[in-house]
C-alpha cells in the first residue's frame, strides 16, 4: 500500500542549463530523497546538483537528502551547505550550516555518506534553485566575453580556438599591449574548468580577465611584460549537460592529455597543438579542426611560455593551493618552480595554508601538468590551482573559525593571482611606462 500525504508534492525540475537532478522520492509529507543524475554515458561520478522547486507553500519546511553522492569525503563534513535562491531574491546564499546535516544512512540505503537540509519556503509563488555551489554557465561566460569584445579595447583579442563535440565554441583570448613588441615578452596560459562542476574556478577566471583588462599600474605593467593566453571554459558541453566532471561523452578531459582522441576529446587535441605553438614560437592557424596531435617531444631552451596555470575547485579541502611537479633531483629548479605559489601565499589568504604541494599521485598522468612536464625540456612551470567549493578555516584546524566563500572571494583571489604574478616577474608597477 502506497504511503498517504497531507498535502500535494512539490515539483521539482532541471529543464535549464548546467540544471542535474536525477529521481526524487518523497518519503514523508515534508521529506524527499534526491538522486543526482550521473555524469551522461558513466555512472562514476555525482556530485553537482542544480534543481528547481515549484508548488511550494509558505511557511512550510521540508527536508531535502542528497543520496547518491559519489565521494566518501567531501566538504559537507567540514559545514559546508548547499545554497539558494528565489525569483525574488536572486542572489546565491547558502543555507545557514545549522541546516545541513552530513551522516552515515541509518537505513544503510546510501554507500556514502548523505546530505540533508532544511529549508523553509516563504513565498508560494516564487521558484526556488538550489545548488552544490554557486553556478557559472557557458551562456554567463559568452555575455561576459561580448560585453568585453564589444569594448574594442585594443589589448584584448578574442578567437576561436576550437569547437566542442557539442559545436559549441572555446574561446582563446590573447591579453597583451600591442604598443610594446612581443619578442621581448613572456608567454603565460591560463585554462580553467575542464570540470564542468568546478564552478569556482570560472569565477576566479573571470576576475582575472577583469583585472588584466582594467587599467592599474600592475594590469598595464603585466600587459607590458606578459602575452597572456586564456582558455577560460575548456568543456562547454559538460557545463550545459549539468555534469559534475566528464564532457558530453563521459570523459574525464583531465586524464586525456597523454593521447587525446580528436573525436572524443577535441578540446585536449587543441589544446595540445595551442601549447606546442606557443612553446616553440609558432603561429597557429584558429580554428583549429580536430587532429591527431603530434607526441614527439620538443625542446626549446629559448621558450618564452613560462607559466602554465589550469584552474580548478576542490570539493573535499578548504583554501586554496597550486599542486605543482616536484623536481627532487634537481633542487634549484624545485626552488624556482615553488617561487609564485610562494608569492602568492603571501598575499593572499585563501593560499596561506601549505599553499604548494607536490602530487606524485599516478593517477594523475594524463593530467595537463603532467604530461607538459614530460613532453617539453625544459617545461614550462606548471600548475594546478584549486580553490575550496566551500571556504577556508582561518585558524588552520578543521574546528576553528571558517570563512565561507562567495563568488567575490573567488574573484579577489584572482585579482591576487595577478597581483602575485607582478611580483614573481619583477615587474615595475610604479605607473612608469
Amino acid at each position: 500500500m502506497s504511503k498517504q500525504f497531507s498535502s500535494p508534492p512539490l515539483t521539482f525540475d532541471c529543464a535549464f542549463e548546467s540544471g542535474n537532478i536525477g529521481k526524487v522520492v518523497r518519503t514523508e509529507t515534508n521529506a524527499y530523497d534526491i538522486y543526482i543524475r550521473p555524469d551522461t554515458y558513466q555512472e562514476k561520478w555525482r556530485l553537482w546538483f542544480y534543481f528547481r522547486v515549484t508548488g511550494v507553500r509558505a511557511g512550510e519546511s521540508v527536508c531535502f537528502s542528497i543520496m547518491n553522492i559519489n565521494k566518501k569525503a567531501t566538504a559537507y563534513r567540514l559545514g559546508m551547505s548547499p545554497i539558494v535562491r528565489s525569483t525574488s531574491r536572486p542572489k546565491w546564499e547558502r543555507i545557514p550550516e545549522k541546516y545541513c546535516f552530513n551522516y552515515t544512512d541509518p537505513r544503510g540505503k546510501a554507500k556514502n555518506p548523505i546530505v540533508s537540509f532544511l529549508f523553509k519556503f516563504d513565498n508560494e509563488r516564487d521558484e526556488y534553485f538550489f545548488a552544490f555551489c554557486y553556478p557559472y554557465t557557458y551562456s554567463m561566460l559568452q555575455r561576459f566575453l561580448s560585453r568585453v569584445t564589444a569594448a574594442g579595447l585594443p589589448y584584448f583579442h578574442r578567437a576561436e580556438l576550437t569547437q566542442t563535440l557539442m559545436s559549441k565554441t572555446v574561446d582563446l583570448l590573447t591579453i597583451t599591449d600591442p604598443a610594446v613588441d612581443d619578442s621581448g615578452k613572456k608567454v603565460v596560459l591560463i585554462t580553467a574548468r575542464v570540470h564542468p562542476g568546478e564552478t569556482p574556478a570560472s569565477f576566479v577566471c573571470h576576475s582575472v580577465i577583469e583585472f588584466l583588462i582594467s587599467s592599474g599600474p600592475i594590469p598595464e605593467a603585466l600587459r607590458r611584460a606578459v602575452v597572456f593566453k586564456i582558455v577560460p571554459m575548456m568543456n562547454p558541453d559538460g557545463v550545459y549537460w549539468g555534469n559534475y566532471r566528464t564532457n558530453g561523452l563521459g570523459h574525464d578531459l583531465n586524464r586525456k592529455y597523454l593521447a587525446p582522441r580528436p573525436d572524443a576529446h577535441p578540446v585536449i587535441s587543441a589544446v595540445r597543438r595551442l601549447v606546442r605553438a606557443l612553446y616553440m614560437d609558432e603561429a597557429l592557424p584558429l580554428p583549429l579542426e580536430p587532429d591527431v596531435v603530434d607526441s614527439t617531444p620538443l625542446e626549446n631552451a629559448e621558450t618564452r611560455l613560462a607559466l602554465v596555470v589550469d584552474l580548478h575547485a576542490h570539493s573535499n579541502c578548504t583554501g586554496a593551493f597550486f599542486y605543482y611537479n616536484a623536481n627532487k633531483n634537481d633542487p634549484v629548479r624545485d626552488a624556482a618552480e615553488k617561487a609564485y605559489p610562494t608569492i602568492v601565499g603571501r598575499l593572499s589568504r585563501p593560499f596561506a595554508a601549505g599553499c604548494v604541494r607536490a602530487s606524485t599521485d599516478s593517477g594523475k598522468d594524463g593530467t595537463m601538468r603532467r604530461t607538459l612536464e614530460n613532453l617539453l625540456e625544459p617545461s614550462p612551470f606548471t600548475y594546478t590551482c584549486e580553490v575550496s567549493c566551500f571556504g577556508g578555516l582561518l585558524d588552520g584546524t578543521t574546528s576553528g573559525r571558517k570563512e565561507v566563500y562567495t563568488p567575490d572571494s573567488y574573484m579577489q583571489i584572482g585579482r591576487d593571482l595577478m597581483v602575485g604574478l607582478a611580483e614573481y616577474l619583477s615587474l615595475d608597477v610604479s605607473g612608469r611606462s
